[in-house]
């Protein structure tokens, strides 16, 4: 064999060792995956909570916001007609005594109840039917601040009562008492019509 032979064979298997060690190296490592960065934790400035609504202002002659003392309603018919003014006012608000003495057939009472004297003026504004106070009376109701309602009281009255009111026409007036039974503690009292309340 010749010198040139010998070199070019010791080459070529050097050649081969490289490649394999190449090789070897290439794929003997562990390729790693990459890496997720760490989740960052939210620092954005929260929304503002939102403001409370107000509460809407209560609307007058409610019973949380009753007509004042000596209010002149204007009541209305169901078309919308002027039928007659009405203004009330507390005469007795522990009328007891007063409707033992106007009548001696006038009952007490019941357990834990008070008589109470309410006086009404009404004033006539229909053109065409006259008013009538009695009736009318029939409409209203003594009322407290828990809203319960008490009806009139069958008894006479010390003062001249809405029941013998003679019938209004446009521009007469009538000024008459009716009689309340209403809880003996009761001092805040109104009376009611039509969903209006009236401070007493």
């Amino acid at each position: 064999m010749s010198t040139t032979t010998m070199k070019v064979r010791t080459m070529a298997v050097a050649a081969v060792l490289g490649l394999a060690i190449a090789f070897s190296g290439c794929t003997a490592g562990t390729v790693e995956p990459p890496t997720k960065p760490a989740p960052q934790a939210d620092v954005s400035t929260p929304a503002p909570e939102p403001e409370p609504e107000p509460e809407p202002e209560p609307e007058p002659g409610s019973l949380e916001s009753p007509l004042p003392v000596g209010y002149v309603a204007t009541m209305l018919d169901g078309l919308g007609n002027e039928v007659y003014e009405v203004s009330v006012r507390l005469v007795d608000g522990n009328a007891n005594k007063a409707i033992a003495q106007a009548n001696r057939f006038n009952d007490p009472p019941p357990p834990g109840m008070k008589y109470v004297i309410v006086e009404f003026t009404f004033t006539s504004l229909s053109e065409d039917q006259p008013v009538r106070p009695g009736v009318e009376s029939f409409s209203y109701q003594l009322a407290t601040p828990d809203g319960k309602v008490y009806k009139s009281a069958i008894v006479v009255s010390p003062g001249e009562g809405l029941s013998g009111a003679p019938d209004l026409y446009k521009g007469q007036s009538f000024t008459g008492q009716e009689v309340y039974i209403a809880p003996e503690g009761a001092d805040t009292l109104f009376i009611t019509a039509v969903g209006e309340y009236f401070s007493l």
